[in-house]
């Protein structure tokens, strides 16, 4: 006999007659099949044999019939479809119970706040917007909260958390099994391994575990954490970050390899920045644009092909790094070695950035920074605080002007200054000119010129016969050894000529100084000024007042052309005396040894 119930095939040998719920066979002492009973849609069949029926001879026991199945929900939360996908009704709140499923699931979620319960397949669940609570069970799930304050727990297995859809870039901390910002706004994280991020700049974190981060699109930061991780920053420029390391990394971006410490195992795909641990790193960029933080430790640093920065902008105390040197001293650079690095983004505090013959990348940030690019057509930012560019190790002259952000000859042919108050010339003839900030310009060796414009300039031309010109503002220009040669114009404003110096003995006749208002006798030690009546109208402006400060250990000399006392003045607590003749007046800070004045 052949016959089929529901999927169940009967095979027996025989004629079989169905009669009164029962297939039994004709020959005698045959088996009797009672009335099948339906379980999950299937029947099941039961054999009796003859003597429990009566005599075996033809009579048959009457069977009760099954109950019938259960009327399915006409209207229920999720509507399944035959390829084991469940679709949420519509946005009200809706409940699914698939947790004794062994297939893998397709469940989507709507605008409710939906609770979706799954089995042990690999299922995908998408719970749309709303606060959802989604269990996955075991299986490897892909778990999609969408947006809401959602509650994902993986369950078994290797789970992921995707935040592809997210409008905005996202923080995900496996380790405080928390979500902040786009979809992950309020969610919880459990028994979740893996994550993906936005097309957006994320920030993913993963525990102890083994972990696959992937950013996405975007700016994204990786950090795997203990185990051996898979980090994949996707499009865009993506960091590694291996701070929390309780011991030193070694990270090679052309193997996308890690070793030691949380790097220990770690596989590195599409990053291209890396940000080392506490102490002693090995970072390798690769054939790209590589940013290598190495952080605090004695690190070495190689940037590979292209063009690669170091950056010490977490550095808690001021560095100086020699890319030339290769070398790198203070704050986080104490000991580190540069190999393959064009450029530098320093500290929050005061540091010294020395290029190389190539170009180079030099950023300041805050801190009253020097910056010295070298040769090539450099890019100097010095950022925010008092920060200089020096041009000292130029072999020729050099012209920059801050004002119109040129610069030309020498070491500065091509160079781009930004965020510059301070310049520093060659050893040769150099034409520096500042702008309408506060600006300090330092000629060094050769005949200088050198231009404070606008703001309170203070210039110094040092050795060969140089120009100043103070610009409007209050400038200080000042005046050292040697410099008898040189010519000093304060330009508009109330201006100061600073005798910088020790012992000397100046005439001021024979100085080439003009619009002048203030003379500072102070410098570093006893000087002396010789001066006429003649010389007080040269070297001030229309006004024809000039100020002369100075201690006891300072003289001034008058040729005695007939000064008359007018009493005392007080400017900024000083007490000066006061002679006139004429329109014209001489002030003298009465600590000053006053010699034929009056």
């Amino acid at each position: 006999m052949n016959k089929n119930f529901r999927g169940i095939s009967v095979n027996k040998t025989g004629d079989l007659n169905r009669h009164n719920n029962t297939i039994k066979k004709d020959n005698k002492n045959a088996d009797i099949l009672k009335k099948p009973s339906v379980r999950t849609g299937l029947m099941t069949l039961g054999l009796l044999p003859l003597a429990a029926c009566g005599d075996g001879g033809g009579s048959s026991p009457t069977t009760t019939p099954p109950p019938p199945p259960p009327t399915p929900d006409p209207d229920p939360d999720f509507i399944e479809s035959p390829t084991n996908t469940f679709t949420a009704r519509d946005d009200n709140d809706r409940t699914l119970d698939e947790s004794s499923a062994i297939a893998d699931l397709i469940v989507l979620g709507k605008g409710g706040d939906d609770t979706i319960t799954t089995g042990s397949g690999d299922d995908t669940i998408d719970g749309a917007a709303g606060g959802d609570v989604i269990s996955s069970g075991a299986g490897a799930d892909l778990l999609t909260g969408g947006a809401g304050a959602d509650s994902l727990d993986g369950g078994d297995d290797l789970d992921t958390a995707s935040y592809a859809a997210s409008g905005v870039g996202v923080t995900i901390d496996l380790v405080a099994g928390t979500g902040v910002g786009g979809d992950a706004q309020g969610d919880t994280l459990t028994n979740v391994e893996n994550v993906t991020g936005s097309a957006f700049a994320d920030t993913l974190t993963g525990d102890g575990g083994v972990n696959v981060l992937i950013g996405g699109s975007g700016n994204d930061l990786l950090t795997g954490g203990a185990g051996a991780d898979s980090l994949d920053g996707g499009d865009d420029l993506d960091t590694a970050s291996y701070t929390a390391s309780g011991v030193g990394v070694t990270i090679d971006l052309v193997a996308g390899t890690g070793v030691g410490g949380d790097a220990q195992g770690d596989t590195l795909t599409n990053v291209e920045n890396v940000t080392g641990s506490a102490f002693a790193d090995t970072l390798t960029g690769d054939g790209g644009v590589n940013v290598l933080i190495g952080g605090s430790g004695a690190d070495s640093l190689d940037g590979g092909g292209d063009l690669d920065t170091v950056s010490y902008a977490a550095s808690g105390a001021g560095v100086t790094i020699d890319l030339v040197a290769g070398t790198g001293l203070g704050g986080d650079a104490q000991g580190d070695t540069l190999l393959n690095i064009e450029n530098v983004t320093g500290s929050a505090f005061a540091d010294i950035l020395t290029g190389d013959a190539g170009v180079n990348i030099l950023l300041g940030n805050d801190g009253n920074d020097t910056l010295v690019g070298g040769g090539g057509a450099d890019s100097l930012d010095g950022g925010v605080g008092n920060d200089g560019a020096s041009y000292d190790l130029s072999s020729s002259g050099v012209t920059i002007d801050l004002s119109l952000g040129t610069a030309s000859g020498g070491d500065a042919q091509g160079d781009i200054l930004q965020n510059i108050e301070s310049l520093q010339g060659s050893a040769f003839a150099d034409n520096l000119t500042g702008d309408d900030n506060v600006n300090t310009l330092i000629g060094l060796g050769g005949n200088d010129v050198l231009n404070g414009l606008g703001g309170r300039d203070f210039l110094r031309g040092g050795s060969g016969t140089d120009t100043l010109n103070g610009g409007s503002g209050d400038d200080v220009l000042f005046f050292n050894a040697g410099d008898t040669g040189d010519f000093f114009n304060g330009g508009t404003g109330s201006d100061i000529l600073d005798i910088d110096g020790l012992l000397l003995n100046l005439t001021l006749s024979t100085l080439h100084v003009t619009d002048i208002e203030f003379i500072d006798l102070l410098g570093t030690g006893p000087n002396s000024l010789t001066l006429t009546l003649q010389d007080v109208v040269d070297v001030t402006d229309s006004n024809d007042k000039l100020i002369i400060k100075g201690d006891a250990n300072d003289t001034v000399i008058s040729t005695g052309e007939g000064w008359t006392s007018a009493g005392t003045e007080i400017i900024d607590g000083e007490v000066y005396n006061v002679y006139t003749v004429g329109t014209d007046t001489l002030l003298v800070d009465t600590d000053i040894t006053q010699i034929n004045v009056t």
